[in-house]
């Protein structure tokens, strides 16, 4: 009898598409970040930025630990899915709005949004690099 093991090709793109969706999920946060803090200093208002630093480091530090309990709860795609959104949401109104505590607040709710969803793409990854276990030869 022919033992020879049989492997499902699987497609490099959701991988790909995972990657380059985080990234620019990322590149958004960070660009909507950096105006941000070029629009205190532009103003002169350093206290800005120190309120603006630990506005997105305080919340983030203390969700992060329940984001990844969501997470190992809950399908990872569908949070994923979902924190995109609302994070494009929160950035998006954070552009349009002139209220420095208002943009904050946004700008804030977005970084913990995106730790949730970096975490559900990080939950994502072995799913999509690893072979099903199915396939994998057997000794």
């Amino acid at each position: 009898m022919n033992s020879t093991p049989k492997f499902r090709r699987t497609s490099a793109l959701p991988l790909i598409a995972l990657v380059v969706i985080s990234s620019l999920a990322i590149v958004g946060d960070e660009a909507a970040s950096m105006s941000m803090v070029l629009t205190a200093v532009h103003q002169g208002q350093t206290w800005m930025v120190t309120w603006f630093s630990l506005a997105l480091a305080i919340p983030a530090m203390i969700l992060a630990p329940f984001g990844g309990a969501i997470v190992d709860r809950y399908d990872p795609r569908k949070i994923w899915g979902v924190c995109l959104a609302l994070q494009s949401l929160c950035i998006g109104i954070a552009a349009l709005q002139d209220d420095f505590w208002s943009r904050l607040a946004l700008l804030a709710a977005s970084n913990v949004i995106n730790i949730l969803s970096s975490s559900a793409a990080f939950a994502l990854l072995p799913k999509l690099t690893a072979l099903s276990a199915s396939n994998v030869p057997t000794p």
